[in-house]
């Protein structure tokens, strides 16, 4: 049986809404959480899966004139004009380039809503707050809850919508 595409994306926003997780604050230390793992270059880095929408693929981009770089362009997310995030800009971070496979998560903080970039998803992880070492001193100290024992430099999604770019 084949559903047609307005019944596909009823299903698929009912899905969505069913799966999505909304806390009313932060885990307490010492709980476990999860983050959405993402890839900016060679590094990884997660954000609380709580204040992630979706992560999908980039498709359909639109660029605007006279944006900050850090400004990738706009995408319509389900009727919705989201700004798009070049994120290694934002975290001044080595740039290769787009490519077919970035990815988007859709985030959601701080009374904001923004796509991300990255350059691929890596999965979700289980953390305890009191398990991550401090951040090493430079650009991300700004916005770095801090690095779980792996190497994921876990991040502050409301620190990070408010950074200027290359900070």
């Amino acid at each position: 049986m084949t559903l047609s595409k307005k019944d596909q994306a009823v299903l698929k926003e009912r899905a969505r809404a069913l799966a999505h997780v909304v806390y009313e604050r932060p885990p307490a230390p010492g709980k476990e959480y999860e983050i959405a793992v993402f890839v900016l270059g060679r590094e990884r880095y997660g954000l609380d899966t709580a204040c992630i929408e979706e992560a999908s693929l980039l498709e359909n981009l639109t660029p605007l004139p006279q944006t900050p770089p850090v400004v990738a362009g706009v995408i319509n997310y389900r009727g919705r004009i989201l700004p798009v995030i070049d994120t290694k800009k934002l975290l001044g971070l080595e740039q290769n380039g787009m490519t077919d496979y970035n990815k988007l998560l859709i985030v959601a903080s701080a009374g904001q809503e923004v796509a991300f970039l990255a350059d691929n998803t890596a999965g979700v992880a289980v953390i305890r707050p009191s398990e991550l070492r401090p951040p090493l001193p430079g650009n991300l100290s700004d916005c770095a809850v801090g690095v779980t024992q792996d190497g994921v430099t876990v991040l502050d999604a409301a620190r990070l919508l408010s950074m200027k770019e290359g900070h």
